[in-house]
């Protein structure tokens, strides 16, 4: 399935380029995105209208339903699904550039970008990807949300894990996970990247007074009515852990570089997401000179 590196140790691009178009969730504008092969350390880079915006926690400006990047007054939304699968296929380098306010949704979940990328194909590079690591155990809250980062030993990779627990939904608590190494771009594909964008009932007339939602349909996203109501049938057990869980594997894509640790959020968001995220970021120095660097890059 997976375009796997002859040496997992060195970055990796895409091998050509890939194009994809779609409507906003939240706007409900068309958006087209083309992804292009960059060269090693340049990192995830989104480009909109000839400004360079990484891909890092340093430059989100919003994460109120999704996470939002931005420069200089440019912002792109709803980047979250998309980074997830890059960050699972190991994708270190790649041009984002985007037509539109936003990432369009597709299917509500990660599922056609992993085809996306698997079907481009990947290329290794010359030069060993950089590692974060979490130095010492670290819990905070954010919220209602709770971050834990613990460290592993070394060669360990990523374990991305999501609790949810409701007060009104007890049928849905769950507790799900996934390991960079173990369960990796295959165990990703199996068994996350398909599960869908969703909201409760009750909260979506809330969400479209809000403003948000705006490309929101049954076609893109799963609709839950506790405590056995779903508006299509699931497309894996606890389809709406597991795309908490998707979320967080694509928010904490904007550390910038691969994660050895351990990171835990109950009650995930992208607010606590994103801040765990850039606790990690902030523990390596290197970064943020790659950040200076990249910013200084484009308009």
């Amino acid at each position: 399935m997976t375009n796997s590196s002859t040496n997992p140790r060195y970055q990796r691009t895409l091998a050509s380029v890939a194009r994809i178009s779609g409507t906003g969730i939240h706007t409900g504008e068309s958006c087209k995105v083309r992804l292009r092969p960059a060269a090693d350390g340049t990192g995830r880079v989104i480009v909109k209208d000839g400004f360079w915006i990484p891909a890092v926690a340093d430059n989100v400006t919003d994460t109120n339903r999704c996470t939002t990047v931005g420069r200089d007054g440019v912002t792109v939304h709803t980047i979250e699904h998309l980074l997830a699968a890059l960050h699972a296929m190991n994708v270190d380098n790649v041009l984002i550039e985007v037509d539109g306010p936003e990432i369009p949704i597709l299917d509500g979940s990660a599922l056609p970008w992993m085809e996306l990328l698997i079907a481009t194909g990947m290329e290794e590079q010359a030069v060993p990807y950089i590692v974060a690591t979490v130095k010492e155990p670290i819990t905070f809250a954010v919220g209602s949300s709770t971050v834990s980062l613990q460290p592993v030993g070394e060669g360990n990779g990523l374990t991305a894990a999501a609790s949810v627990d409701f007060d009104a939904w007890p049928e849905g608590n769950a507790h799900v996970r996934w390991n960079s190494l173990t369960n990796g771009p295959d165990g990703f594909f199996a068994d996350v990247c398909s599960a869908r964008t969703w909201a409760f009932a009750s909260e979506v007339e809330q969400l479209r007074a809000a403003g948000l939602s705006k490309g929101a349909s049954l076609d893109n996203a799963l609709v839950i009515t506790p405590p056995d109501g779903y508006s299509s049938e699931l497309r894996t057990p606890q389809e709406w852990a597991k795309h908490k869980l998707l979320d967080l594997i694509g928010d904490l894509a904007l550390v910038g570089a691969r994660i050895e640790a351990v990171v835990t959020v109950e009650r995930p968001g992208h607010r606590a997401n994103n801040e765990a995220a850039a606790a990690i970021r902030r523990m390596q120095p290197a970064l943020e000179i790659t950040h200076r660097k990249l910013n200084n890059e484009g308009k």
